[in-house]
């Protein structure tokens, strides 16, 4: 990351994810953020709690160089990570700090906390936006109630008074939103070129969508990704492949999602290439999912209802030609079977045979 900051000094927008696993130290990145200068930061906190030596050190480097940049307008930031003394003491020293907005994704504003009162001493500073997510219909009463405790509370200050500035998404209305210009030029070598644009995106999507399938805990995966595919025709286009390509189905119901899926949509079974089936007891949904997945390289099951030989047999001629490893699924004990049916595998390297199932064979 160093070396890319090195050569984008023209950056104008720059998000940041402290979402960072342990193992990575993130020293690349934190060394090149002194060398851009963007007109607005936005800084994810991700899912869950607590943040990794990498996360702090990152962040770290975010508060060093908040007081620096010059050309900041705009910084979002959630509500979790702003509650840091270091960081709202930052954001008072940013000069030309223009807009900030702050993410309440788990509703915990009710006052005014004393990061915001300390950031609006900022005299560049000419809105504060709280910006509140889409909630259940159940719990939409009680959340209007302490969202108008919170109203109440910044009318009583002049100073904020002036400066909130509240997005409520309950029901998808914004009030007084008045964001300055980003200045943003898409690069006309870019448009002009549609593979190295497409080759450039996709490497993009690729870091945003693809899933390790020894890490990735479920399908479909989180909506804050998925969400990534509804932005344009093109991220659609280009990120469908690293999507679907190693769907893990740990629950009864995301396999009759992801069947249901694939029923109404087949063509999206030519991406998957490994999955992972767990605790599947419907074989009906499990027979649509293995045979729409046409270039299907690995099968992993576990605690899964044994599959029958026909089903066996219509894997084989899915994704008999592509599939290397068949492991942990059951084949169900079937009278003498023509064992003629592996030949429908001709790439198969690893399988794992668990069935009680005598061949037939034929001697000639």
């Amino acid at each position: 990351m160093h070396k890319i900051l090195q050569k984008s000094t023209n950056i104008t927008d720059l998000l940041l994810s402290v979402a960072i696993a342990g193992s990575d130290n993130a020293s690349g990145l934190c060394r090149g953020l002194p060398l851009v200068d963007p007109v607005r930061v936005i800084v994810d906190s991700g899912i869950g709690s607590g943040l990794s030596q990498g996360a702090k050190k990152l962040v770290k480097a975010v508060e060093e160089c908040i007081p620096k940049w010059k050309r900041m307008v705009v910084f979002e930031i959630q509500h979790d990570l702003i509650q840091r003394e270091t960081t709202y003491q930052a954001l008072s020293q940013a000069p030309s700090l223009v807009t900030l907005s702050v993410s309440d994704s788990r509703n915990n504003l009710w006052q005014i906390p004393q990061s915001m009162r300390t950031i609006a001493t900022n005299p560049a500073l000419k809105s504060i936006r709280i910006v509140y997510e889409p909630v259940e219909v159940e719990y939409e009463q009680i959340l209007i109630a302490k969202r108008m405790r919170f109203r109440n509370a910044a009318n009583e200050d002049e100073r904020m008074r002036l400066l909130f500035v509240f997005v409520d998404n309950l029901k998808g209305s914004t009030a007084n939103d008045n964001l300055p210009p980003v200045p943003f030029i898409y690069p006309a070598q870019l448009a002009a070129d549609p593979k190295r644009e497409d080759a450039i995106w996709s490497r993009i999507l690729y870091f945003t969508l693809y899933a390790d399938p020894s890490k990735e805990k479920q399908f479909p995966r989180r909506n804050g990704t998925r969400s990534t595919l509804l932005v344009c025709k093109k991220f659609n286009r280009l990120g469908l492949p690293y999507l679907y390509e190693n769907p893990v189905l740990n629950s009864q119901f995301a396999q009759r999602s992801f069947s249901a899926q694939l029923s109404s949509q087949p063509s999206l079974g030519r991406y998957i290439r490994t999955l992972d089936i767990r605790q599947s007891h419907a074989p009906q949904c499990f027979r649509t999912i293995i045979l729409t997945a046409l270039r299907l390289v690995e099968l992993q099951g576990k605690d899964c209802s044994p599959i029958t030989w026909k089903t066996f047999g219509e894997l084989g001629e899915t994704a008999g030609s592509t599939l290397q490893s068949f492991r942990g699924i059951k084949i169900a004990k079937a009278s003498a079977v023509d064992p003629t049916v592996f030949a429908r595998y001709p790439e198969i390297r690893e399988f794992d045979w668990d069935s009680t199932t005598i061949l037939k064979l034929r001697l000639s």
